[in-house]
């Protein structure tokens, strides 16, 4: 029964939505007539003091709030409350759950992804079976961080000597651009940030149209195609200026089981 639910729900959905059904992207002028602009305001970023950085950056022992694997013990790092942690660079180093006596204790690794809520990322101590907890006492390892502590966003218009220069150019709702060269910041469409940035001819965002991504690559040079819900009159773009290298050590008591009853409900 649930199988056959499950089946019927996703055909209902494909039915709905037309180009689900064929599989296959809009045209162009569906793409520029459909107008969608970006709820999210655009970024700002803020210059951090070298300095200043390890002091905005803890790490504690945490619990999973998800309805599936609720309370899963985890580690968390929590950065800088800016804009700029988005594209930080965090790797947990040999990070592993461990008894009261010190023995490693049999797991998983589940990488979490950046929450732009809280500026944070963890790693996840999974039981092989995904029922059980880890019943750890301790979480010991690394956490390498490559922050960046300056931000510069570049603006360019169609058409410009400037889109032509860095080799960007735009086409209606298409943007074409040589990623390696603009140097643009690794970031998960899931964390919410935008490296790159599409506005109409009013200046308003224009949102992403995620079914068109395309890569071509001519005389050694590899271009991304992306895509834009309007007619792109200009682009800015995100490089990191300067970044901050960091390494912190943790030893940390495993955080206290959640209460029943709220599975799904954040901290």
């Amino acid at each position: 029964m649930k199988a056959t639910f499950a089946r019927w729900a996703a055909a209902a959905v494909i039915a709905s939505v037309p180009w689900l059904a064929s599989a296959q992207p809009l045209s162009r002028q569906e793409i520029e007539n459909a107008l969608r602009y970006e709820k999210r305001a655009d970024p700002v970023f803020s210059v951090l003091p070298p300095a200043s950085f390890p002091k905005s950056v803890r790490v504690e022992a945490a619990r999973s709030y998800a309805v599936f694997g609720y309370n899963t013990p985890a580690v968390r790092v929590r950065m800088p409350a800016l804009d700029n942690s988005a594209y930080a660079v965090v790797r947990f180093l040999d990070a592993k759950p461990v008894s009261a006596d010190r023995k490693t204790l049999p797991h998983e690794i589940e990488q979490g992804i950046y929450d732009p809520e809280t500026h944070s990322t963890e790693v996840r101590f999974v039981a092989a079976d995904r029922k059980s907890l880890v019943p750890l006492a301790r979480a010991v390892g690394r956490i390498a961080i490559r922050y960046p502590i300056e931000v510069r966003t570049t603006g360019v218009r169609a058409g410009s000597s400037d889109a032509q220069r860095l080799g960007i150019s735009i086409d209606g709702p298409y943007v074409k651009y040589p990623e390696k060269s603009l140097g643009l910041p690794e970031a998960s469409a899931i964390s919410g940030a935008e490296p790159i940035r599409a506005y109409d001819a009013a200046g308003k965002r224009l949102e992403r149209y995620d079914s068109v991504q395309k890569w071509e690559s001519a005389d050694g040079v590899s271009r991304k195609t992306i895509a834009f819900w309007g007619p792109v009159a200009s682009v800015r773009f995100d490089t990191v200026e300067k970044w901050s290298e960091l390494e912190i050590p943790f030893d940390l008591p495993a955080a206290p089981k959640r209460p029943a009853g709220r599975e799904g409900i954040g901290p």
